[in-house]
């Protein structure tokens, strides 16, 4: 029988970084909120559902944890 090819969920890549550089770093949800200036549900929100973050969120999460502007621009691409 035939294999399904299920296609990754959308904005993997950018889950993938974001969530990996939080780890990596040994930060958590509150930090993030510190950085981001907003509520920890709305961290946790926006962490779920990463379709839903501005570029001038992602941009200012990038500075405070250091993502390179590269590795941001190559998750969000969509190739």
């Amino acid at each position: 029988m035939p294999k399904l090819r299920v296609p990754p969920p959308k904005h993997q890549r950018l889950r993938v970084l974001i969530h990996g550089t939080i780890a990596a770093l040994g930060k958590s949800t509150e930090d993030v909120a510190r950085i981001w200036d907003c509520s920890n549900p709305t961290v946790l929100k926006r962490l779920r559902e990463p379709g839903t973050i501005t570029i001038d969120q992602l941009l200012t999460l990038g500075r405070g944890l250091g993502i390179p502007l590269e590795e941001i621009r190559n998750a969000i691409s969509e190739r």
